[in-house]
């Protein structure tokens, strides 16, 4: 139920998301932003986010899923395994019930 209630605060349009967790997004192709991958050290930016539906992927290592995953790998949180953690962390950051 929670789960729903994060999708529904964001409806689409996940930016407030990522801006949050993320500096420097600059609009890519279509319906993306672009910035550096967290994930590991590169020259360029290479995360790409699709607004829309939340999903990311970095073209040069490789991480990708959506924005339960993202919350998970910044926060050092296994999934499935935590996935209640990433669920409540989310839901606490942006006043969710």
């Amino acid at each position: 139920m929670l789960k729903a209630a994060v999708e529904q605060h964001f409806a689409s349009d996940y930016r407030p998301f990522y801006s949050r967790y993320l500096e420097g997004l600059k609009p890519g192709t279509r319906d993306t932003l672009k910035t550096w991958c967290p994930f590991h050290e590169g020259n360029s930016p290479a995360l790409s986010i699709d607004f829309q539906t939340g999903l990311f992927r970095c073209h040069s290592c490789g991480a990708k899923g959506d924005v339960f995953n993202f919350y998970a790998m910044r926060k050092g949180l296994s999934l499935p395994a935590e996935f209640p953690k990433a669920l409540a962390g989310i839901a606490q950051d942006f006043g969710i019930d």
